[in-house]
């Protein structure tokens, strides 16, 4: 398995992670709102990784890894209002900011 294809399996995890995350989190108006946003960033950084991957030229490559970065740093700023909103959940969200940071 090549690099790339560990990397869209960390994405993919990481993704399945935040969604696990959010389902366990106390049925809130905020949770549900910071929820439903770190779920569209989390799952689209990796998707926007897959289509750089296979990117027709070195632009498109470019954008796509852009906006791929740019989910990912979205996914960070929900895993602190969520971390910020809930106390109990620390250690699971300190583990997903690091895995999101690394990504």
């Amino acid at each position: 398995m090549g690099s790339q294809d560990l990397l869209i399996e960390r994405f993919m995890k990481f993704a399945l992670d935040c969604n696990l995350l959010v389902k366990s989190l106390s049925k809130t108006e905020e949770n549900r709102i910071y929820g439903r946003q770190l779920i569209r960033s989390s799952s689209s950084e990796g998707a926007n990784y897959v289509e750089a991957t296979a990117a027709a030229s070195r632009k498109d490559f470019i954008n796509d890894s852009n906006r791929a970065r740019k989910e990912a740093k979205e996914s960070l700023y929900w895993l602190q209002l969520i971390k910020q909103t809930n106390e109990g959940s620390s250690g699971e969200i300190e583990s997903l900011l690091d895995e999101g940071e690394q990504l």
